[in-house]
């Protein structure tokens, strides 16, 4: 009587398959499927009841993970795993489980929106009864937890042991294979110490929020990026981790941006780690990245703007090619695309497209990058290179943080980019045209022998593109093929709602404007408030609008006392014994 009565009640958990969890691929289980598991199981009983009898009187085979997820449907398995995730739904709650050959997730189910297992959570090693079975309408193999009980203190202990092992004879494997295509010893270590804090975060499970500024090398930045973690987790034979992309328009994290990313949590940071690509390395990120450091977050930092001193002591780990010597010159999409060609054991042709994009539109210096865009103004034409680039700035623009990454993706790896390209970007040179003839009747230049100075209010235009920014890249490059012909060394400042975007030519210009003096001017003189973010002859200042007039007149006292200065060196020169 007691075996029928364990029969029957094997029968009618066994019968319970609304939960279909896809083996080997990322899936975000549906909570719409828990919903509905009250109607599908009475009719996926009646069908499966009879197979779910039978096969329940097979005896339980110990098995590996993978042996499970490439063993039979219709059989129970028994495996000792550790459980990396617990996640309750409306429906099941479903547990993701690891052992040194992989991972899959099984489904419990104790009452709609129940906690099944109460006692067992994220860590805990287990002895797992699962059973296999087939899902006819996703075409896939599903997983129902029988059972779940804890193992000992000391077995537990003895099986993290060898699973720790297995993790790290991967991870290193991993680091070797990409390091080794680095040269420098410190690059080398940069990249190792990274890349080690990002497996880590796959191996633990911890979701991602991904922060990247919303310009093209931030853009491709994400886009690489998402590929260098796929293809990390596909070697660790992990899942994905989730990841959520949000695009920022300030060259800082600030805490209204640490805000945002504590809410996404549901305040359990323990569980995430922080990426910010194009963007992080300044003094205004260091208060918001040290809450979350203090909440438990782990953080990331790849960019290319010169870096703060704490940045490195706060961040888990930093890209940034100052640390190793270089410049601004290796932009954050170029750095992430070396090590995704490092890793790749077969490369994509449109991950050397977006990066030659961010080496074009931050202007990138030097042999490396200009070999590099070389080849690929050979492959594509140069002006289809170019074309490219104002596009996608154009749809990064505005959309305003909605250009989805599949999207272009999609559209690079289909080959209906060209198409796309060619009949959007007349109309947006005639933006751009435009909106540059606009601000140049608005542009004054205050001008001496030495250098020519221009000043322009962005905020009076009505049109959304090119942005302020993009503007006034444009309008700089234009005012240096004018005066530096002259041998007069250039400096542009645009004043846009409570921002001043500045750039900054070679020679006495760029001593006289670096970043560096304009803060520090600002806040002693007019703002304490003021903060500035960028490269140092490519920059934004933030400051109330009210003040912009008075920033204008220290822009011109720092013109003044340097005239003063030049005239003097020259009086001296002139009197100086032969």
């Amino acid at each position: 009587m007691e075996g029928k009565q364990e029969k029957e009640e094997d029968r009618q958990n066994r019968s319970i398959n609304a939960t279909k969890i896809k083996v080997k691929e990322v899936v975000d289980v549906n909570e719409e499927n828990g919903e509905n598991l009250e109607k599908k199981k009475s009719a996926e009983s009646r069908e499966g009841g009879k197979e779910a009898s039978q096969s329940s009187t097979h005896s339980e085979v110990q098995a590996t993970i993978n042996e499970i997820v490439e063993g039979e449907e219709g059989k129970t398995y028994r495996v000792v795993a550790r459980v990396v995730s617990v996640r309750k739904t409306r429906g099941p709650t479903l547990f993701r489980l690891e052992d040194t050959s992989g991972e899959l997730t099984a489904a419990a189910f104790q009452g709609k929106g129940v906690r099944a297992f109460p006692d067992i959570k994220d860590g805990d090693v287990v002895v797992a009864v699962i059973v296999k079975s087939y899902d006819r309408t996703r075409g896939s193999s599903s997983f129902f937890l029988n059972s779940m009980e804890k193992l000992s203190e000391e077995q537990a202990i003895s099986f993290l042991e060898d699973l720790e092992k297995n993790k790290k004879s991967h991870k290193d494997m991993l680091l070797e294979r990409v390091a080794e295509n680095f040269e420098g010893k410190k690059k080398r270590e940069f990249i190792t110490s990274f890349l080690s804090a990002l497996i880590d975060s796959i191996t633990e499970g911890k979701s991602l929020i991904v922060r990247y500024h919303n310009d093209i090398d931030g853009f491709v930045s994400a886009l690489l990026f998402r590929e260098l973690v796929f293809m990390l987790s596909s070697n660790l034979q992990k899942r994905p981790p989730v990841m959520k992309f949000h695009p920022m328009r300030r060259p800082w994290y600030d805490l209204e941006d640490a805000l945002q990313d504590i809410q996404c949590s549901k305040g359990e940071l323990s569980s995430f780690c922080l990426v910010l690509l194009d963007n992080g390395s300044t003094e205004d990120d260091i208060k918001a990245l040290a809450v979350l450091k203090g909440l438990g977050s782990r953080v990331l930092i790849v960019d290319h703007h010169p870096p703060s001193g704490k940045i490195s002591e706060i961040a888990d780990g930093v890209l940034n090619p100052y640390l190793w010597g270089s410049d601004k010159n290796e932009t954050t999409a170029y750095i992430i695309y070396s090590m995704l060609d490092s890793l790749a054991e077969e490369r994509e042709e449109w991950w050397s497209l977006v990066a030659s994009l961010s080496l074009i539109a931050d202007k990138s210096k030097g042999e490396v990058s200009e070999s590099f865009l070389a080849r690929m103004r050979e492959k594509v034409g140069e002006d289809n290179l170019e074309k490219l680039r104002w596009v996608l700035d154009y749809m990064i623009t505005v959309m305003s943080g909605r250009l989805d990454l599949d999207f272009v993706k999609g559209l690079l790896t289909s080959g209906k980019v060209w198409k796309i390209v060619n009949a959007l970007y007349p109309a947006v040179k005639e933006l751009i045209d435009s909106r540059i003839e606009e601000m140049e009747s608005r542009l004054n230049i205050i001008e001496n022998e030495r250098m020519a100075v221009g000043i322009v209010d962005a905020g009076s235009s009505t049109r959304f593109y090119p942005p302020a920014g993009r503007s006034t890249g444009i309008l700089f490059e234009r005012m240096r093929e004018r005066f530096e012909k002259e041998g007069k060394s250039v400096a542009l400042f645009c004043f846009a709602g409570d921002s001043i975007i500045v750039r900054v030519g070679e020679g006495g210009a760029a001593k006289l404007f670096s970043k560096e003096f304009m803060e520090e001017a600002i806040r002693k003189y007019i703002s304490p408030a003021a903060s500035a973010g960028g490269h140092d002859v490519a920059y934004t200042i933030k400051v109330e609008e009210s003040l912009h007039p008075k920033v204008r007149e220290e822009i011109r006292k720092a013109l003044s006392r340097e005239v003063r200065k030049w005239k003097r060196k020259r009086i001296e020169m002139h009197f100086l014994p032969s």
